[in-house]
Order: C-alpha cells, then structure tokens, then sequence
C-alpha cells in the first residue's frame, strides 16, 4: 500500500509542478522529468493525515488498473483534485496547479 502511497505524491500535481520549476530541460524529452535523488528528497510532500489523501491515493491505484483510457483519464482528474487539497496551498494556487497539470496529464494521455 506505501508503494501508491508514494507514487501518488511523485505524481501529485503539486510535486509535478514543483519539479519542472527545478529540472526543465534536464531530461531528453520535453515532456520528461528527471529528478535526482537529492531533489526527490526535495519535494513537497501531501499531508498524509489529510480526508483527501487516502482518496487521492486509491484513485491513483484505480487509475492504473483502468480498463479504458477514458476512465483512466477520469480516475486521474479525480487524484489530481483529491491530491491538490493535501498540500496546504491557498484556493487561488491550488486551482493554478490543478489546470497546469491536467493540462500537461491531458496532452500525455491523448499522445500516448
């Protein structure tokens, strides 16, 4: 269960976010991540007491066994929204990070 607990806070759209601030144009592709250890280290983490923390989680999960693209595209707007409130960011922010993300999720989905 640690494991999707971690793989939803190195996929949340607060930890993306803070990611690409760090390390653009550090992996060969456009759309790629590289994050050192020491930055993983680095990243914002949710509140994992949070309501919206286990939600965010179990729809992470659900999102991998999806049996079509378009219910993982859904179950994964519903982590991004779900993970977004554990993170103690102000509305205005939080909405900001949200559209980023499933923006950025968005173009992934339909491209791969």
């Amino acid at each position: 269960a640690r494991l999707w607990q971690v793989g939803a806070a190195l996929a949340s759209p607060v930890a993306t976010a803070w990611a690409a601030g760090q390390v653009a144009g550090a992996a060969l592709a456009l759309t790629a991540l590289k994050l050192s250890a020491t930055q993983v280290l680095g990243l914002p983490l949710p509140d994992a007491t949070a309501l919206g923390w286990l939600e965010a989680v179990a729809a992470f999960r659900a999102a991998h066994a999806a049996a079509t693209e378009r219910e993982r595209w859904a179950l994964l707007q519903h982590f991004a929204q779900a993970a977004v409130t554990c993170y103690g960011l102000e509305s205005a922010e939080a909405t900001a990070v949200l559209h980023w993300w499933l923006g950025r999720a968005g173009r992934l989905v339909t491209q791969g």
